[in-house]
């Protein structure tokens, strides 16, 4: 076949755009690869697809003539096509439009670049190849293209141009752009190099001739390329695309290819932030009913397919592309990963209905490995480890929910079941009252306030008041280089202020700790900073000194909170002696518990009556103390803090974490009891007169 047309009959009679794209060595794969390029070319367009010499001339010379032509591949760079060359070169001087993209510059040899640039009377020659970050001309783009069909900032494998005027181009690096490999360190873009660009479109005669650089048919290199071609789009006009992504091979059996479904990204929205909701519970079924059913990608956060990002402000600030960049990737690796998250959850749900309880507590406990602590799995965790009586590590799960969803009205309820059982009863009916005043029809919360206050008559309370509740955003986990580079553990300087060119060979670490937080540049803030308490000042602290990029309503601007914890901080330090705690801890105080360091993460999730049995082979008196220790419960670190373990991970690091899990099981004290830590610290206190 020499020639393909598509698009719907009425386009033509209406006078839509004709582009034809030139595919003289087209391969194989080109159609899924460019599925989205031809979606939306198609829905709008009329399109004529030459695939050999002599059908690329007659479609030329059709009349009328076609408003663009896209080629599609280097053939057109041979010196045995020069002929077809200048008909192009002249369509464009006449007013048309000539597009270099798709897989052309995969297939330019570097040589010719200056030669056949020269044809159209430009100086364009071939620049670096590499992927970074690129952000749109902030001096403006070539007329006629516009800003609002583009993506503001893309990350882009590309062959690029240099030597073009800074007008034509399109997209440039940004100044914290670095080249971005799994080889390579990441080096800044700097001199020269930062003058290229990956996508340049100039005046030809009276027409135009683009470039788009990019080899991997990105989806902003794709509206970009629909963009030059004079067409304009509609969302969901490129639709979704199938990709192979790989082949599994078993013994004895065909390869079977492995593919996912690659969304269309929407543009950001220009007009100020964009709305993030979060989904409650207050209509979810009875708070006594099984597992929910929903799925976390349907209450999580922000859209797991925006390209903007969540706090994107208006006016824009300096590095707003890059910001907008960043979440693009963050929506697309969220997407993946709640999805795993509810297929591991729905596993659960079968496993909860066929009482398979531990099997099912499991599965749910996958599903936030997988996916982050969505509060739909943390809720069915507690629903699971309920049954299993494992009290402690319910109230745990629910916690962690109610956390980040605090009208989750099954997590609330199954919390208050948690702490009647655990006997706190004060923090059990303040559930409950929560739980009304969402659904004040709510029998069976009803009728477990009931029970808790008759409880409360016949026993005493372990808990004085109900506790104080935080509320905080899910924090997402990168799989990011930057994100993961714990190096020797001592902050980079370089990497929280200017960037660091060293990358994952640096010796210092990128990776967020309990001192800072993340802003959405990758940046660790200093935490002492945010609160007035840093002593260091902008210059020598090696964290980020600077606001701009961190969400504006982040639990660091809650100055209430701030000061409830400075005077439990205070309150700490009445009882405890100073050598044990240091005042340089404000910081780890402040910031919400990360949610790996919950108990019911590390918990062992079988039923209570099988770990008592277990407990009771357990060897007794190793280690220097001669079993539990003896005295008055309450008071120290517990009723100072809370929780014990939130005192202990801000005092010591992981290793001493560790060494203190060890201890309490040679003990024979339970790390989840309430008191474990205050035993541990009293055992020590006897035996060696000091705190540990």
């Amino acid at each position: 076949m020499e020639t393909v047309t598509t698009g719907a009959s009425s386009n033509a009679l209406n006078g839509s755009p004709r582009v034809l794209i030139i595919s003289l060595e087209k391969e194989t794969y080109t159609n899924e690869m460019y599925a989205q390029l031809y979606n939306a070319l198609r829905k709008n367009t009329v399109v004529t697809e030459a695939l050999n010499l002599r059908s690329a001339n007659e479609a030329l010379s059709a009349t009328p003539p076609p408003t663009a032509v896209l080629l599609s591949d280097g053939a057109i760079t041979q010196p045995k096509h020069s002929a077809l060359l200048s008909r192009l070169v002249g369509y464009a001087r006449g007013g048309g439009r000539v597009v270099l993209g798709m897989q052309l510059s995969n297939h330019f040899r570097l040589d010719r670049f200056g030669v056949f640039f020269r044809k159209w009377g430009l100086n364009w020659d071939a620049g670096s190849y590499h992927r970074t970050t690129f952000a749109l001309n902030s001096a403006g783009l070539p007329a006629p293209l516009e800003a609002d069909a583009l993506f503001p900032s893309l990350s882009m494998k590309a062959v690029h141009v240099k030597n073009a005027a800074r007008e034509c181009a399109v997209y440039l690096p940004t100044p914290s752009s670095h080249v971005q490999s799994l080889v390579w360190a990441p080096t800044p873009i700097t001199g020269d190099a930062a003058e290229e660009s990956p996508a340049v479109f100039a005046r030809v005669g009276e027409g135009y001739l683009g470039y788009v650089g990019d080899v991997n048919a990105e989806q902003g290199s794709i509206r970009l390329t629909v963009e030059m071609c004079g067409v304009k789009i509609s969302p969901g006009d490129m639709g979704s695309v199938e990709r192979t992504t790989g082949v599994r091979f078993s013994p004895g059996k065909q390869p079977v290819e492995e593919k996912e479904v690659e969304e269309e990204v929407p543009l950001p929205t220009r007009s100020g932030p964009s709305a993030q909701t979060r989904a409650t519970s207050a209509s979810q079924p009875s708070a006594a009913s099984g597992p929910s059913a929903g799925s976390a990608s349907s209450t999580a956060t922000p859209s797991s397919t925006s390209a903007t990002s969540p706090n994107a402000r208006n006016p824009p600030r300096p590095r707003e592309a890059e910001v907008a960049e960043r979440a693009a990737r963050r929506a697309k690796m969220r997407e993946e990963k709640l999805r795993a998250g509810d297929m591991l959850k729905e596993q659960g749900n079968a496993l909860f209905r066929e009482e398979k309880w531990d099997d099912a507590a499991e599965k749910y406990r996958a599903a936030a490995f997988a996916a982050g602590p969505q509060p739909v799995y943390l809720s069915n965790l507690a629903a699971a480890l309920l049954k299993l009586k494992q009290w402690a590590l319910a109230e745990s799960a629910a916690s962690r929910a109610i956390l980040h969803d605090p009208k989750n009205v099954k997590a609330l309820y199954r919390r208050a079941q948690a702490r009647k059982e655990l006997h706190q009863f004060r923090a059990a009916e303040a559930d409950l009252q929560r739980v009304l005043a969402i659904d004040s029809t709510n029998a069976p919360a009803k009728a477990e306030l009931d029970a808790v206050r008759a409880a409360m008559r016949v026993t005493q309370s372990r808990d004085d008041e109900a506790p104080s509740e935080d509320v905080a955003d899910l924090e997402e986990e990168s799989l990011s280089e930057d994100f993961i580079h714990d190096g020797n553990g001592v902050p980079c300087k370089y990497y929280n202020h200017n960037g660091c060119a060293r990358g994952d060979k640096c010796r210092y670490s990128h990776a967020p700790d309990r001192k800072s937080v993340r802003d959405e540049l990758g940046r660790n803030v200093c935490i002492y900073w945010l609160l007035d308490e840093c002593r260091f000042g902008d210059n020598k602290c090696v964290y980020a000194h600077d606001r701009t990029y961190l969400p504006e309503n982040g639990w660091w601007e809650d100055k209430e909170r701030n000061t409830r914890i400075r005077e439990s901080m205070r309150a700490t330090f009445a009882v405890i002696p100073q050598r044990c705690l240091p005042k340089a801890m404000l910081a780890e105080a402040a910031k919400p518990d990360p949610w790996r360091d919950d108990l019911w993460v590390s918990g062992e999730y079988v039923s209570a009556e099988t770990q008592q049995g277990k407990k009771g082979k357990k060897k007794k008196g190793k280690g220097k103390g001669k079993g539990k220790g003896k005295g008055k419960k309450g008071g120290g670190l517990a009723s100072a803090w809370g929780s014990p373990w939130a005192c202990a991970s801000a005092m010591f690091d992981e290793d001493h974490m560790e060494a203190f899990y060890e201890e309490l099981m040679l003990q024979n004290i339970m790390p989840w009891e309430v008191d474990s830590l205050d035993e541990l610290m009293r055992i020590h206190d006897v035996l060696f007169d000091s705190y540990y």
